[in-house]
Parts: structure tokens; sequence; C-alpha cells
């Protein structure tokens, strides 16, 4: 504890001194007449704003393009906690008021690591500087550097919601609108697209505090109609939703359209399903969450109510009901739902006619207990359909799909929390009495080293329909498995993460009509020193898969390679990327890509750009990376062929109201193309885009 005191001391007096000498230096320049009153000035201000702006003016984007190439997540998961973090970006968190319940939405963070937080303020605030944090020691320098983004040195504010009349008089709005269109006439199918070939949103938001937020979201992909088919109101999609926080009792709460987890997903989750790399920090967290759905997504959500009543400090209740339209593929006599679709496209007339075709209603309850580290709880949900359903079981892996109108699950979670061990599970049972059950145990060996093992056991009778639970077949059923996972950070500047996870299938899955297994290794090395960061991140993939045309089983097998080099003095940075794709079924392909990124920055403008070049042997050795975009505006391209890929944008701060952001993008590739059976065509294309965001706060 002195350490850390003494610690805390030098840095505040080293930023302090900095601050006293920069002036003093300013002061004797004026003092000699070396500079005049104007030069003065600016000096002054320059040395101001340098030493207390600059972690502000740091664009949070890159830091989180770190954390994607890092832990290599999937585009779902990225793009998910990019649009959550985009909100935070907006309205940062004073740290001197944090609350436990506020650093859980970073779910990037740990549990070991929010409590480190939360202790540290606890015992110091008032914080006179963010850069305190580099002494909370289960904070690495990934997460942190992310985190400070969404920060600030706020004073500390009486936690009591004031009224609404209040909170309508100070709240605040922004608006936003965005549009991305084609440079070339668009083909849009052979014209089998009933829209014209143009991407727009709008999105509005009001604010205040924690306390309150509603907002509206439209949304129209290109080719999809408007205000035409089944599209009357306009927008192909709209999300609108009613936020209520730590309001008396009202833990949470949201009316409108909203996601939703509890305990480790078993029973419920259609919010964040990231992928395994970083559930090394986020796997131990049990806690219900209630967020509103803002994104463009029509996809993974809930319409209706939900909120958690906080009772005592002990013990909380959370219910929720839901009732909505949903995309569904129907039987030939429109009587049954044969698949359910979450790709939220309506661009064709089947795609339309698959639309709202059906209705899905749920509803359910927990209770939680938590009481010195140890925490309980009982959850249960009812989902039914207007249509019965009724998956093609001609299929061997569907035959355990389930099927009727009406589901319910239960399920118990369990966890206990200490200052170096975190133990999480969660035990369920389905209508068809078969057993799922998740149960991890994180241990903070040292202050260097964290431990992660976490067990999985589903039935292949088991399913949970409005679950989604860590999994290596993409479904909560028929799977069992064991992840191994550690953590380290030897020395300062070096970062070590990997991890190995075995899965094994009893039943027929998909593309295989027999017991199968799986195994994936992982591995992230990273330097950062200075200016400097160095990056090596490996993943293999290994499977069991069917070859139909041959009849034979074979090991399918994928290599993923990256390398990236970067150089970031604030103002500017370059990084140079390679990825590389090795895949083998039956026969070998590769994959490769080499790109160049940069950016500059000025105090109202930041300018990025990317050029690549990238060769693929076939679609099987593709190779996706993160681009840059607009805000709310994930791009996650796919690259496959041979060819060119470029990117150029630039962000304007017009003034602390307005801001513009415009992109162009663009490829040119060659790719073979199947015109059909036998005859294949290679084929070249030019594809590019502008992009343009407006946003307003008033």
């Amino acid at each position: 504890m002195n350490k850390n005191r003494c610690n805390r001391c030098r840095i505040i007096l080293c930023l302090s001194y900095r601050k006293m000498c920069l002036w003093l230096y300013c002061l004797f320049l004026y003092k000699t007449q070396v500079v005049n009153i104007r030069a003065f000035s600016i000096l002054w201000a320059f040395s101001f704003f340098t030493l207390v702006h600059a972690q502000s003016k740091t664009d949070w984007v890159k830091d989180y393009e770190e954390f994607v190439n890092v832990n290599m997540l999937e585009q779902e998961a990225a793009q998910e906690l990019y649009d959550v973090l985009s909100e935070h970006a907006d309205h940062k968190m004073s740290i001197n008021s944090i609350t436990k319940e506020d650093l859980e939405a970073f779910v990037f963070l740990s549990s070991e690591q929010i409590e480190g937080i939360v202790e540290y303020v606890y015992k110091y605030k008032p914080l006179k500087t963010l850069s305190e944090l580099v002494l909370v020691e289960p904070l690495d320098a990934v997460s942190r550097n992310l985190l400070l983004h969404f920060l600030t040195l706020d004073p500390i504010q009486i936690e009591m919601f004031p009224g609404f009349e209040t909170a309508f008089k100070y709240g605040r709005s922004t608006f936003m609108a965005m549009t991305k269109i084609p440079l070339e006439k668009q083909r849009l199918s052979e014209n089998r697209y009933l829209g014209y070939a143009l991407k727009h949103q709008l999105r509005y938001k009001f604010q205040f505090s924690d306390y309150l937020k509603m907002g509206l979201t439209a949304s129209q992909d290109m080719g999809e109609p408007f205000f035409q088919y089944k599209n009357k109101d306009g927008y192909d999609f709209y999300s609108y939703y009613l936020v209520l926080q730590r309001i008396g009792i009202i833990k949470q709460m949201v009316i409108g359209r909203y996601r939703l987890k509890t305990g480790m997903g078993l029973i419920i989750n259609n919010d964040f399903n990231f992928g395994k790399q970083i559930s090394l920090a986020s796997i131990d967290k049990v806690d219900t969450n209630i967020r509103a759905h803002s994104a463009a997504s029509s996809a993974n959500f809930m319409q209706g109510l939900a909120t958690t009543l906080s009772w005592s400090k002990n013990f909380e209740t959370t219910f929720w009901t839901s009732y909505r339209a949903i995309d569904a593929t129907l039987t030939k006599d429109k009587e049954y739902i044969a698949t359910i679709l979450k790709t939220g496209l309506h661009r064709t007339e089947s795609e339309m006619d698959r639309k709202n075709n059906a209705y899905q209603w749920a509803g359910g309850f927990r209770f939680g207990w938590k009481k010195n580290g140890f925490g309980l709880g009982l959850t249960t949900a009812f989902t039914g359909f207007s249509k019965p359903l009724l998956p093609n079981k001609n299929q061997k892996y569907k035959e355990f799909y389930p099927e009727g109108f009406m589901f319910h699950n239960i399920g118990v979670d369990y966890s206990y929390l200490s200052r170096r061990v975190v133990v999480r599970g969660e035990t369920a049972i389905n209508d068809q009495k078969a057993f799922a059950t998740i149960n991890s145990i994180n241990y903070q060996l040292t202050s260097l080293l964290k431990l992660t093992l976490l067990q999985r056991w589903y039935s292949y009778r088991y399913y949970s329909l409005l679950g989604n639970a860590f999994n290596e077949g993409r479904h909560l059923q028929n799977e069992s498995g064991l992840f191994l996972g550690a953590s380290y950070n030897p020395i300062q500047f070096l970062s070590i993460m990997g991890y190995v996870d075995f899965a094994y299938f009893p039943w027929p899955k998909y593309q295989i009509s027999e017991a199968s297994w799986a195994v994936e290794p992982f591995i992230s090395v990273k330097w950062q020193q200075k200016s400097w960061s160095y990056l090596l991140r490996y993943k293999c993939r290994m499977r069991s898969k069917e070859d139909k045309k041959n009849d034979v089983v074979a090991n399918e097998i994928i290599h993923k390679t990256r390398f990236s080099l970067g150089y970031d003095a604030t103002q500017w940075g370059v990084q140079t990327n390679l990825d590389v794709v090795f895949h083998h079924f039956l026969e070998n392909s590769l994959g490769w890509r080499i790109e160049q990124s940069g950016f500059i920055k000025t105090n109202t403008c930041n300018i990025f750009g990317t050029l690549s070049y990238y060769y693929t042997d076939n679609y099987d050795s593709r190779i996706y990376a993160y681009e840059r975009g607009l805000l709310y505006q994930f791009s996650f391209p796919m690259f496959y062929g041979k060819g060119f890929h470029y990117a150029l944008g630039n962000r304007w701060d017009i003034n602390s109201s307005l801001m513009l952001i415009a992109k162009v993008s663009g490829s040119f590739y060659y790719r073979n193309k199947k015109n059909n059976i036998k005859d294949i065509a290679k084929v070249e294309e030019f594809k590019n885009y502008i992009e343009m965001q407006l946003r307003w706060k008033f």
C-alpha cells in the first residue's frame, strides 16, 4: 500500500513538475523580451494544451484496432463491441464517480481488473490524473490504453436523480446521418434487387448523464426498397428505446428494443458473444446486463420491457417480456417455420417474402443474490412462436433441433470472487430434461501471470432458443470441451497471451455425419516500447470434416498468422501488416496480404488511409481484416482473389457541436467465377465507394 502511495505521488509530481517548467520557461522568454505578448500567450496555451489534453485528443479507434488485432476478434463480435464503445466515446464516465456496474459495461475488462480499479479509486479518490491507473496491478497495457478513452477527471457527483423535468431540460441530443454511395454503376445482381444502390442511416439520441437515455435508429442497406413492398414506412429497419438507470430501486430498465444476458448465457444471451481470445478477460462475468439495441442490425434483439430491480445491496430481480416479428423460411403449406433467419437483408423478392412472416414472444425472470464474494442466481425463460417450428429432420444433424410451439429453460448460476481467484458457472435444463453446464476458474498466480480453465458440456438433446454461451460449434448443443488459457506479462513492454481449446461432438454436425472433434491453439506476442509496437499472432483450427463427393472424412486445418509493425508519434503514425492464411482439406491453398496504413492528426482533422495487395488461391484461403471507417459503421472486408485495396478518409471536427467524416475506398481484383457447373471464367472488377457522415450535438 505504501509502495502504491509513493508511486502515485511520483506520477502526480512528475506531471506537475513538467507543467511548471514549461510555464516558467514561457515566463522567462516574455520577461527577457525574447518573444512578445502574443507569442507568450501562444506558448503558454500550447503547453497547457499539450499536458492536459493530449490524452483526450488521442483517437480511441486506433487503440480499438490494436485490441482487435491482438485478440483476433471475429467480425460479428468486433462489430458489437465497436457499437457499444462508440456510445461510451460520446458519453465518457468520471473515474472519480465510477462504480463496479459502470465498469462492467466494458466487456474487455476482467472481474479482477474491475475490482482492482474500484478498490484503487475508493482508496485514493479524487484521482488527479488518469495516469494513476498504471498502478492498478491487474490492468494490462492494452486494456488500460483502450479504457482511458472513455474516462474523464470530472469532479465527484452526487448519486441522485434530480427528476425528469431537470433531465429533459439539461440533457443533450445527438443527431447523426450517413450514406454510402457506389462510384460505379451497380448491376445489383442482374437487377434482381428491389431497391437502389445506396446505403443510408439516421440516428437520434437524447441522454442525461447515465440516468436517462432514449433514441431512434433507421437503417437501409444497398438493394433494399424504400417506401415500397413491405417497407411502407420508409426504412427497412427501425430501432427505438428508452433507458432508465439508477433511479430508486431501478438498477436498469429498457423499454423498446433491447439486448439481455443473464448468467453465462445458457438460458438467455442475445448480447455479446465474443471469440475465445477475449474470453480470457470476459468469461468470468455472470452478472445480468440489459442494454438498448441501438445498432442497425435486425437480428438478436428483443422488443418490449426488461428491468433489473435492486431491493438491497445483496438481492436483485430481473424481469423481461418481448413480442416481435421475425424473418423465417416457412414450409410449402405456410403452416410451419422451417428456419429462423438472422441475416436482416431484404433485397430480393424471396428475401422480402421472408420478412416478418412469423412472430416470437418471450419472457422470464432471474433472482440474484450476492454477499462476501459469493453469488447465486436462478433464471427461467419461456419463448413461443405464432407458427410451430418444424426443421428438416431428414438431415441427421438436425434430429434434435427444437420442434413445436412453446419452449422453456431453467438454470442456476453461481460464482465466487476473491482477489486472486474467480470461479463462475451455470447449469441449465430444458423442457426435454436435457442438461447443459459451463464452469470456469481464473487464477491470478502472480501480478504477471493469469491462468484460465473452462469446462463445458452441452447434451445433444439440449437447446436454448434464447441462449448463447462459450462454444466451438455455434450451437449450445452436442458439445463437450476444455479450454486452457494464460496471460503473461514478464516485463513492462512485453505481453503474451495464448490458449488451447479441445472440443468433442458425440452426435453428427453440419458437414460431418459422425462423431467428430476440433482443436484450436492460439498465441499472441506483443512488444511495445515508446512509439514502436510489434505484434506476432498465430491461430490454428483443426476439425473433422466430410467430403461427400469422395465419401471420406478428413481433417481440415486452417493456419492464420499476422505480423504487425507500427510507429505512433501521437500526431502521426504508420503501420505495416502481413497476413498469411494456409488452408488444408484434401488439397492445399494459400492466401496472403500486405498492408500499409497511416494517419495524421491536427487539432481539427484526423486523416487516415491504407493501401494493400492480396493474393489467395481460392475462397478457402480468404482473408478478413479490420478497416477504419465511420462512427457506428464497422468495416471488416473480405479479401479473396488477387488485387489491390485502398481507403482514404478524414474526420473534421468543425466545432464542439459539428463533426464531418468522409471516406473513399475501393478494390481492383481478379477472381474466378463459375458461369455454370463446368465453366470457370476469370473476371476482373472495380468497386469504389464514397461514405459520408455528419454528427450534430445540441
